[in-house]
């Protein structure tokens, strides 16, 4: 007990490999902390592509969008007016 108030945490092994770790209420509670943390960010991701992915896929659903890509495949990479460069180009 000792060893683990000192350090914070204490492995247990069987043949060299980790069984068991004991760790102090400090320790564990740092750890959910952290696991809180982390899991309110990758939430917090999730919603922010969420919302990314809808207002796109309303792009694609406007009734207008067919009429749009039709237009850009059609022109087959041209472009309706004559680009407009300075002297240098």
């Amino acid at each position: 007990m000792r060893q683990v108030q000192a350090q914070g945490s204490l492995a247990i092994t069987n043949h060299s490999t980790v069984e068991m770790v004991l760790l102090t209420a400090g320790t564990y509670q740092s750890l959910l902390d952290l696991v809180s943390r982390l899991q309110a960010r990758e939430k917090s991701e999730i919603d922010q592509l969420s919302e990314q992915f809808k207002a796109r896929l309303a792009t694609l659903n406007d009734p207008k969008a067919r009429d749009r890509l039709s237009s850009v495949l059609a022109s087959k990479g041209r472009a309706r007016k004559k680009p407009i460069a300075g002297e240098n180009f």
